[in-house]
């Protein structure tokens, strides 16, 4: 069933073989005003793999999905996009709740540890077999069956329990190095804050509207992207504040008439719709990377500064900060979910305006040090990136018995299990493996 060689005793055998069937719930069959609480994909933290935001519906209100009963311990699977890791151990609070159709609910029986399970479900080992097998292109996705179909590597309950106490352990230690490192990413958030306002907060500058200092404010192409290659246009997602990403593009049929939305160096771009505030009306300099023409779509504006008067990166990091930042979160206007801001209000932001040689010099001194933090930021991300690979080695040298050791008295309690009146799970006997360090 598998390459993987298990050490003695222990078996692979499919999920089917070893979880049990789950409950539906027939709607009809509900007082229609009785609430529930009811997980769905929305509710699921793939970072934490935890439950966060179940939906409270009544019976009469309740989506056609809501119908599998789970129990605490149980886990939900997302059949949908099984890469995105939409995972979760059913919590105590959770209990008799109700989750969505778009989860295989797995619920170890007699011969599962509920936590062995769920550790499992989230390897490699598992997960990449269900990534090939997907069905379809919109939500790509698998079936029940499939994921019931895969393997999974038994050993007696006494070695579930303790792998599952080494793997808690383990992780114990690595999540207390990730949140020290994630506390580091926030104060260089707050550093980097501190940083435009110490260079950018002189009250003695004179303040003009940016519309006084443009030759151009414009919003860009309205036109669908349709190919896989052609003219390079902007995906909104390419604009962050201070930052641009050239790879995040689209392609549309090259025209004429898409000449004049070609983007200059120096241009600044401003996000015109956005699913946040926060990444709203913010900024970033377009610099011209190569000689391959790219545009920018209807939900972003670009201004064409006047070089006489500004530096577009001084002009760029004072809008993305203090007042200026403020009077734009200040128009900005949500409507069915998407905040937006328009080509007037960007043209009204305030900016403040020392001489041309200052605003350089200002420049030159917050990119220095901007470049310090970016610096030192990627190093922590790549620090995290290795807690997670390390994550991923600690389950595969559980799962292949190379984390914990047996002991003879394993196999004494799995005996006792076996032949205990209310057990009809098979006899599982091997001898003891072999003991290695994790590091």
């Amino acid at each position: 069933m598998n390459d993987v060689q298990l050490p003695e005793g222990w078996k692979w055998v499919k999920l089917s073989e070893v979880c049990l069937k789950i409950d539906k719930t027939g709607s009809k069959l509900n007082n229609p005003a009785d609430e529930f609480s009811y997980i769905d994909i929305d509710a699921i933290d793939n970072k934490t793999y935890t439950i966060v935001n179940p939906k409270r519906y009544s019976w009469q209100n309740a989506p056609s999905r809501a119908q599998q009963i789970v129990q605490a311990g149980d886990i939900v699977f997302s059949t949908v996009r099984t890469y995105l890791k939409n995972i979760a151990l059913v919590p105590g609070i959770l209990n008799n709740q109700i989750a969505s159709t778009g989860f295989c609910v797995l619920r170890g029986g007699t011969q599962l540890h509920s936590s062995y399970l769920f550790y499992y479900v989230l390897t490699e080992q598992f997960l990449r077999p269900l990534n090939e097998i997907q069905r379809g292109t919109s939500y790509p996705a698998v079936r029940n069956s499939d994921v019931l179909d895969q393997p999974i590597p038994l050993p007696p309950l006494p070695i579930q329990r303790r792998i599952v106490e080494r793997i808690e352990e383990l992780f114990s230690e690595l999540e207390a190095g990730t949140q020290e490192l994630q506390t580091a990413l926030k104060r260089l958030k707050t550093y980097r804050q501190a940083v435009l306002h110490h260079y950018l907060s002189n009250p003695g500058w004179e303040r003009v509207r940016l519309g006084e200092i443009s030759l151009k404010i414009r919003n860009g192409i309205s036109a669908k992207p349709d190919r896989e290659a052609g003219l390079k246009i902007f995906r909104i997602s390419a604009v962050r504040p201070n930052h641009v990403y050239y790879d995040d593009v689209r392609f549309l049929e090259e025209k004429e008439e898409y000449s004049s939305y070609i983007l200059s160096d120096g241009d600044l771009l401003f996000t015109r719709y956005n699913g946040s505030i926060d990444y709203t009306g913010v900024c970033a300099v377009f610099r011209q990377r190569s000689n391959d023409p790219i545009v920018h779509p209807d939900k972003l504006i670009r201004v064409t500064l006047n070089g006489q008067f500004c530096n577009p990166d001084f002009v760029c990091y004072t809008a993305n900060s203090g007042e200026s930042r403020t009077f734009i979160r200040s128009r900005i206007r949500t409507t069915a979910g998407q905040s937006g801001i328009s080509g007037a209000d960007i043209k009204s932001v305030s900016i403040p305006l020392p001489g041309l040689e200052t605003q350089t010099r200002i420049v030159t001194e917050i990119e220095a040090r901007l470049s310090e933090a970016d610096a030192m930021e990627a190093a922590i991300r790549q620090s995290l990136t290795q807690a997670e690979a390390l994550r991923q080695s600690i389950l595969k040298r559980a799962f292949d018995g190379k984390l914990v050791s047996e002991v003879p008295d394993d196999w004494a309690v799995e005996e006792a299990i076996s032949d205990s009146p209310t057990s009809s799970q098979p006899r599982v006997r091997g001898g003891k493996s072999e003991q290695l360090s994790l590091f």
